[in-house]
């Protein structure tokens, strides 16, 4: 029995449903087994109370109609078969009301079913949910001044026990929302947290293998190198110009080899081991320009700053971030002008956004995602050099104060790099 029921309950899941729809699904399905029991409970009832034959049929829609849901997601129409789910519900209340009256109180099921919508659909459907959750209020408005000038269809005598029992099929429906909701936020919840717990394994996984994969590549490296050097010193010749350059490219490509090793092992310890502490933006951005201090003065560089607030982050991992954005703002010119950067920030309820723009080259909006990528570069070396994982590190590290960084630019027209950073970051949430 058990077996069908779950059955039942997971019709219209499928493999490539997402956790959060198979989560409304299974909601459904399970709401739709609790109408289909209701009604055959009021089946029972008109059975053993011997009410009238059209009493049994009325009721017998609302069985038929409670079935719809269920099959329409078994057709994968998932959708459909939720509203469908919340009117049926809402024809099923509003035509036992209007057969036996409001002394049977069925017209209050519609205000357990105002939240039906809302935990049904989640981000689907939008503003259609809110009208949905409203309509349930207008039926129960429009029955209540029906029954003002009109009686019901059927006339019954019911006594006081049949008053209680249906009474207790409203709340046993309110409780069953809340139970099934509550079950399924938990499956969630747990599937989640093991979903989290798989990763975090993986990353650990990935930074061990990085750490090895850098050390057993460095040493071949290393090797090569030694190799290359004995036999550029055995076959010494200065005449000739070609080994020379021959010998340039080897280096050279070791050295890049050796940089990217390094840089990949430095990508995946990004802020590991280290706590969010209050940092002033200020002292960070007097740092960067001491650093940078000389490429600022042999660039004639301009740069306007207003004043920083203080923040809760990883000091160091944000310096880097400050610090690769003003050397790309400085690097990506075009040299018929000094470059200028200016540096502002703003917030709102929950981040603290910071922009710096510059006036260099601009980038071509079709490459606005692609920048941010590892090793991707737009320009050749002889260009501008750089390995193209400045900005992959900067992602990275605002993803670690739970922020995003995009950029706004045209070619020819500047560049604005804007990121944000979480303004509820606490001690207790240590970088990964």
């Amino acid at each position: 029995m058990k077996k069908y029921l779950i059955k039942f309950i997971e019709l219209g899941i499928h493999p490539k449903t997402s956790l959060e729809r198979s989560r409304r699904i299974r909601f459904a399905n399970s709401m739709s087994l609790m109408g289909i029991l209701t009604s055959i409970l009021f089946l029972l009832i008109f059975f053993f109370t011997q009410w009238s034959d059209l009493i049994g049929f009325i009721i017998g829609i609302t069985v038929v109609s409670t079935f719809v849901p269920p099959i329409l997601n078994f057709y994968q129409k998932t959708t459909l078969s939720r509203v469908v789910f919340v009117l049926a519900a809402a024809f099923d209340v509003i035509l036992l009301t209007l057969y036996f009256g409001p002394k049977l109180h069925i017209q209050y099921f519609l205000f357990a079913l105002t939240g039906y919508p809302l935990i049904l659909f989640g981000k689907e459907l939008k503003k259609w949910k809110y009208l949905l959750s409203s309509l349930m209020l207008v039926f129960y408005i429009l029955l209540y001044f029906y029954f003002i000038k009109n009686r019901p269809f059927i006339s019954i005598d019911v006594n006081d026990d049949t008053f209680l029992l249906i009474d207790c099929l409203i709340f046993l429906l309110i409780y069953a929302l809340y139970f099934f909701f509550e079950r399924e936020t938990d499956y969630y919840s747990n599937h989640l947290s093991l979903k989290t717990q798989q990763l975090e394994e993986k990353n650990i996984e990935l930074e061990q293998f990085a750490s090895i994969a850098s050390h057993d590549l460095h040493e071949p490296l290393r090797t090569v190198d030694n190799f290359v050097e004995i036999i550029k010193e055995e076959y010494h010749d200065d005449s000739n110009e070609n080994a020379k350059e021959y010998f340039h490219f080897i280096h050279d490509a070791l050295k890049r080899m050796q940089d990217m090793i390094d840089n990949l092992l430095e990508y995946t310890r990004l802020g590991k081991g280290k706590q969010f502490e209050v940092t002033d933006i200020n002292k960070v951005l007097d740092e960067v320009q001491l650093d940078l201090h000389n490429l600022i003065q042999n660039k004639k560089v301009i740069i306007n700053c207003t004043v920083m607030p203080q923040i809760f982050g990883l000091k160091s991992e944000l310096k880097q971030v400050f610090q690769n954005l003003i050397s790309n703002g400085i690097k990506f010119q075009d040299n018929t002008k000094p470059p200028e950067l200016w540096i502002t920030d703003h917030y709102d309820a929950n981040s603290w956004i910071f922009c710096i723009a510059d006036n260099g080259i601009g980038i071509d909006h079709k490459k606005h995602h692609e920048i941010f990528q590892m090793f991707n570069k737009l320009h050749s070396d002889k260009l501008y050099k750089g390995q193209g994982i400045g900005l992959a590190f900067c992602k990275k590290i605002i993803e670690l104060h739970q922020g995003k960084i995009w950029v706004e630019s045209e070619k020819g027209m500047g560049s604005r790099f804007y990121f944000s950073i979480n303004k509820n970051l606490t001690n207790e949430e240590k970088a990964r």
